[in-house]
């Protein structure tokens, strides 16, 4: 029964275990895995009823999810995991035919420049050595520099998210993938 706020700036969301409450519950629904299969549905049927669903979650999200406010603008990865679900699921329904209105569109590619900036200005990176963390950061900032229209902003992700993602594959994986 616990909520976090959707008030609080998210560097003040607290972190932590405490009896009643895990973080990982909204971070979880909130990466939003589950759009690639209410994508999948469509393709196999036909039903508008899961582009809907998909559209109408999004918007959702957006509206009580403000950017830097709440849960779920707290863990950098997670931001960069539910951005880059977003835009694999949209691009699936619309491979698959689907066609959104113009208010969520506009919405969506609002809320897909407000998701880069936030990854490019937390990155999960420290000096003392990165993770899995920064890997899932730049990888999102890379599905959304790839989005965006080019400008020198999103240029500018995208040769970051390419150089970074370079060095931490060979920074994080050994030859034999491990």
């Amino acid at each position: 029964g616990y909520r976090w706020s959707e008030k609080a700036w998210y560097e003040d969301v607290p972190l932590g275990f405490r009896p009643g409450r895990d973080v990982k519950v909204p971070w979880e629904l909130a990466r939003c895995q589950h759009g690639v299969i209410l994508a999948w549905a469509f393709a196999l049927t036909g039903d508008l009823r899961y582009s809907q669903a998909f559209r109408n979650q999004l918007l959702d999200f957006m509206a009580n999810n403000p950017p830097k406010y709440g849960v779920n603008w707290r863990s950098t990865m997670d931001v960069a995991i539910r951005i880059a679900n977003w835009l694999v699921a949209y691009d699936l329904f619309r491979s698959a035919g689907a066609e959104f209105d113009q208010e969520f569109t506009q919405a969506l590619a609002g809320s897909v420049q407000d998701h880069g900036a936030h990854i490019v200005n937390n990155l999960d990176w420290k000096p003392q050595g990165v993770g899995n963390h920064y890997l899932a950061d730049i990888v999102g900032l890379a599905f959304v520099a790839a989005y965006l229209p080019r400008t020198q902003e999103s240029d500018s992700w995208l040769a970051l998210a390419i150089q970074e993602l370079i060095a931490e594959v060979g920074a994080q994986f050994s030859e034999d993938g491990g």
